[in-house]
């Protein structure tokens, strides 16, 4: 089933508008289908890269499926725009610590 989810977004994400991308990717998030959600949220960075709880919430998806690195870089690409970005970004690359 989850793999069927994946499939099914893959086929229609270039079709929704952004209101149903978001739902989909919150929906995405609380169902732990992390790697659909991080995918569905950098689609629809732009609109909502203002707010902290979408960032938290993408961050955390990112660390659950490893792409902090990725994260990193995207975040780069748009710090110009977004000046919070760039400590987000800093920290992302932060070792864990015990």
């Amino acid at each position: 089933e989850i793999q069927q989810a994946r499939e099914w977004v893959q086929q229609h994400i270039e079709q929704w508008d952004s209101a149903t991308m978001y739902q989909i990717a919150w929906d995405s998030y609380h169902f732990h289908l992390y790697d659909i959600a991080y995918q569905l949220f950098l689609k629809d960075f732009e609109v909502h890269q203002f707010q902290v709880k979408f960032l938290n919430s993408l961050e955390f998806a990112c660390k659950k499926i490893n792409k902090q690195q990725e994260l990193a870089e995207f975040y780069e690409a748009w710090a110009d725009k977004n000046k919070v970005l760039y400590g987000r970004r800093k920290k992302l690359l932060k070792p864990a610590t015990q």
